[in-house]
């Protein structure tokens, strides 16, 4: 479990997640990493790119939106963003690197941890962050309309539009009365997805 939590923590200070963009960077700890072979942190300080933003303009004013991305905006060069040194305004406390994605607009706030505010590019992977943190609260647990199986320490949930398996510590059962309700049993489960793609046709099978 130490080792979990060792790569968690790893992963939190040297990776960045977005939709479409993962950073990985080597940290400035020489007696770790060693001396770094580039100039790349006179142009990026932390490291990560910032996120991208598009301005709009009025008389004698340039802003960027509020979130919302008309077809009429530009996003503007990383170069042109730095000698601006303009904040977005975002009710977050860091912007996440898809604030101006417009395909995840609703998704944006179950993907940031709300301890650090450290953005990932799903979900899950932020729920497993979220542990680094302790305990996760009530307010944060998945929301399950049902539970149709489980094993060990982890429950097979029905999750929005989703069906997957978390960690029943970190789920919230939404009609209490399913909790009496016996668990489906007779729903094959592969084990692994090369015996669900060689499941017969028609059966019904989940992949775990």
């Amino acid at each position: 479990m130490t080792d979990v939590l060792d790569d968690r923590h790893w992963y939190t200070r040297h990776v960045q997640e977005s939709q479409y963009f993962l950073q990985i960077v080597k940290r400035t700890n020489k007696e770790c990493y060693g001396d770094i072979r580039s100039d790349i942190r006179k142009i990026l300080p932390q490291g990560f790119f910032p996120p991208p933003y598009p301005l709009r303009s009025k008389p004698s004013l340039i802003f960027p939106p509020p979130g919302d991305v008309k077809a009429s905006d530009h996003f503007v060069s990383l170069f042109v963003r730095q000698s601006l040194n303009i904040e977005v305004e975002a009710p977050f406390k860091t912007v996440p690197y898809d604030f101006y994605c417009p395909s995840i607009q609703d998704a944006l706030i179950e993907r940031i941890c709300l301890v650090c505010s450290k953005y990932f590019a799903s979900k899950k992977a932020a729920q497993l962050h979220k542990k680094l943190h302790g305990r996760i609260s009530n307010t944060e647990k998945e929301k399950a309309l049902a539970i149709y199986s489980r094993r060990a320490k982890k429950v097979l949930c029905h999750i929005g539009a989703d069906v997957e398996w978390v960690d029943v510590d970190d789920v919230t059962i939404l009609n209490k009365q399913l909790e009496a309700t016996p668990i489906i049993r007779d729903v094959p489960v592969a084990d692994s997805l090369s015996e669900w793609v060689l499941s017969p046709p028609g059966l019904k099978i989940l992949y775990r």
